[in-house]
């Protein structure tokens, strides 16, 4: 009976430390900001560099203009967000000029992304499934968008373009690049355009 008491007794201290580590551990990473310090950079060799990678989980990422060894970012590789779920908001410098494919794809609790003027391309499947993403501002030097870019983006019902009617119809956009959306309407300087016009 002692022994059994003792167990009983070991078996509830455990948990009460396990269940006090777990708290402490979601407490310390539920608020990170992730910048140059939760962030890997690859160097492009020429005075420049692309984020690559990502250490451990972030609630929010402010990528800086410069990496800790100097190097301006110019690029977000491939996949370097991807299945993020704690990731929720993202501030790009401006100057990044293109977002990788599959760059955010399933981060499913993002609902802030500022792209900025510098951006020129929108990779596939760039945000695809990131399905708590209700807006998204496109600057106008954005001239293509890939394939799949905001497919299931389920809801998505605004995106504000930084130029006219004109310009968002030029913008090359790739096969079923918003497949799977709400029914957005796009805010032009001179006007809307509905998805299906």
């Amino acid at each position: 009976m002692k022994n059994a008491l003792r167990f009983l007794l070991v078996a509830l201290i455990f948990a009460s430390l396990l269940a006090f580590s777990s708290c402490v551990w979601f407490d310390n990473f539920a608020g990170r900001v992730c910048s140059s310090e939760g962030l890997k950079f690859t160097s492009n060799g020429d005075g420049t560099c692309s984020v690559s990678g990502i250490y451990g989980y972030c609630m929010e990422v402010v990528i800086p203009t410069k990496s800790p060894a100097g190097d301006v970012v110019t690029s977000i590789r491939d996949r370097v967000f991807y299945e993020s779920s704690t990731l929720r908001s993202v501030v790009i410098p401006d100057s990044v000029t293109s977002i990788g494919e599959l760059a955010f794809s399933s981060c499913s609790s993002l609902t802030s992304i500022e792209i900025p003027d510098s951006v020129t391309s929108i990779g596939s499947d760039a945000f695809q499934s990131c399905s708590s993403l209700t807006s998204i501002e496109i600057p106008d030097s954005v001239t293509s968008i890939g394939d799949y870019a905001f497919q299931s983006c389920s809801s998505l019902t605004r995106i504000d373009f930084g130029g006219t009617k004109v310009q968002w119809n030029n913008v090359s956009k790739g096969y079923a690049w918003n497949n799977g959306t709400a029914r957005y309407t796009v805010y032009c300087t001179d006007g809307q355009i509905g998805k299906y016009e």
